[in-house]
């Protein structure tokens, strides 16, 4: 059981969550790129790309972030 904790607390796997007026990101590397109407995360090997209008950061700690705004287009490279 212990094992299936420590393997739950050091996750690296991102989750991305999408709703009609926000996205919610777990797991992020760091912020490549952050505006009102574009932002960039770096997730493990990859970089997530939301465009929109007039977001406004809901939440944000060290790994997680919940955007609020119109997301017209999400992209992964």
């Amino acid at each position: 059981m212990f094992n299936k904790l420590v393997k739950y607390l050091n996750n690296d796997e991102y989750l991305i969550s999408l709703s009609d007026s926000f996205i919610h990101v777990i797991n992020y590397k760091s912020i490549m790129s952050l505006n009102n109407n574009r932002i960039e995360l770096m997730l493990n090997n990859k970089i997530l790309i939301i465009t929109g209008e007039d977001f406004i950061i809901e939440k944000m700690e060290k790994s997680e972030m919940t955007i609020k705004g119109k997301i017209t287009n999400i992209e992964i490279k």
